[in-house]
């Protein structure tokens, strides 16, 4: 590995000790190999660290801080980064092995286009398939798609470093959700596109943010849906997509946990 990889791949972890090595091991079976590993625990109390630091690897760089939460922690993670391109994966969750291959010659042969997503399988636990989550390709449908709900996913996305830089990173107000609220602004400012593949997984279990903290998310997904249909000026119609968040918001936890279990199989 040179000291200016093509790619830096982020990787934030909180007491992810079950699932990181599959992680880990899923980004060094890439198919392309000039790329960075940054991996950053944020205040673990598990044996997270230890798992990273038994695979002996050039391209892994692992750092440790106490927990400052996610936004702060992928900030952190973004400027160790020395890649081009940057890319992430949550703890729990993995690539596809031609991910990186794919997206790195996307963007090499666009040089108009500065984002890049893609496909996604979301699995159980224990890694089985339960849907491909397929996204549009275009810009404009990007953003009518994103305005509607929030089915993009950090683990798909590859973008030029000049991006994050403009942007600032992450939103650190949004403790939940500063994903939704960070490709609001990229598809505001900057050329995005999504290339028909999956690229990588998405792990839903008990453990997940998006799980246990559920009802704040839909919070968040309210505040965004609406950012995100003035962001992109979109007609007035779209504001009936928040009816779904707020209706959901509203409902006894036991009749939400009921439906949250179908939404996350169908959505």
């Amino acid at each position: 590995m040179t000291d200016s990889p093509k790619v830096s791949v982020c990787m934030i972890a909180h007491n992810e000790e079950i699932f990181i090595k599959e992680a880990v091991e899923s980004v060094l079976a890439q198919t392309f190999s000039d790329f960075e590993l940054i991996v950053l625990d944020d205040g673990s109390t598990d044996s997270t660290c230890e798992c990273v630091a038994a695979i002996k690897d050039p391209r892994i760089r692992l750092y440790s801080q106490k927990q400052g939460g996610r936004p702060r922690a992928r900030n952190r993670a973004m400027g160790y980064c020395r890649g081009e391109y940057i890319a992430s994966l949550d703890a729990d969750d993995t690539y596809l092995p031609d991910k990186l291959e794919k997206q790195v010659r996307f963007l090499d042969e666009n040089n108009d286009i500065d984002v890049v997503f893609g496909n996604y399988y979301r699995t159980d636990k224990e890694g089985n398939i339960l849907k491909a989550i397929e996204l549009p390709l275009s810009y404009s449908a990007l953003q009518k798609d994103l305005a509607k709900r929030n089915r993009f996913h950090l683990n798909t996305i590859l973008a030029r470093r000049t991006v994050f830089d403009s942007l600032s990173g992450y939103n650190e107000k949004y403790l939940i959700g500063q994903d939704y609220e960070l490709f609001i602004r990229m598809l505001k400012e900057f050329r995005v596109e999504s290339i028909p593949s999956v690229v990588a997984t998405r792990r839903i279990h008990e453990s997940n943010i998006i799980w246990n903290e559920y009802k704040k998310s839909l919070g968040v997904s309210i505040d965004c849906q609406k950012k995100a249909v003035a962001a992109f000026n979109l007609p007035l119609s779209y504001y009936l997509y928040l009816l779904k968040p707020v209706t959901l918001r509203a409902l006894p936890d036991g009749i939400e946990a009921v439906i949250r279990k179908i939404i996350f199989n169908n959505k």
